[in-house]
């Protein structure tokens, strides 16, 4: 779905994030928002845009997958600190929609 399979980053990010908060608490959490008040964790900042910028630099040398065609565009067709940002967002949209998919998941009760 990102274009990566190992990452010591997105581990990072599944473990330090509480994906059960809703979107906008995250964003403001890592500061992807404009509000400039209050407080924010820089690391978790951090690792998300040292994955973003992996995924960046992939997508330019043509490592990525044709199946993730939507980073494909945001990489090619933006300039490199909007499509960072661009990425970011996407990264926090895709994990958000692999918890809540998990969790579906398991709130299922066991059938036969």
């Amino acid at each position: 779905m990102l274009g990566i399979s190992e990452s010591v980053d997105l581990v990072i990010l599944l473990s330090g994030l509480r994906l059960e908060t809703p979107a906008a608490a995250i964003r403001g959490y890592l500061r992807l928002t404009n509000n400039r008040n209050g407080r924010y964790n820089r690391s978790m900042r951090r690792h998300l845009t040292q994955l973003a910028n992996v995924i960046y630099v992939n997508v330019k040398r043509g490592v990525v997958e044709p199946s993730c065609k939507e980073l494909i565009d945001i990489a090619t067709t933006e300039p490199k600190n909007k499509s960072l940002f661009k990425l970011q967002a996407k990264i926090l949209k895709v994990l958000k929609n692999i918890w809540r998919t998990v969790n579906e998941v398991s709130d299922m009760p066991a059938g036969r």
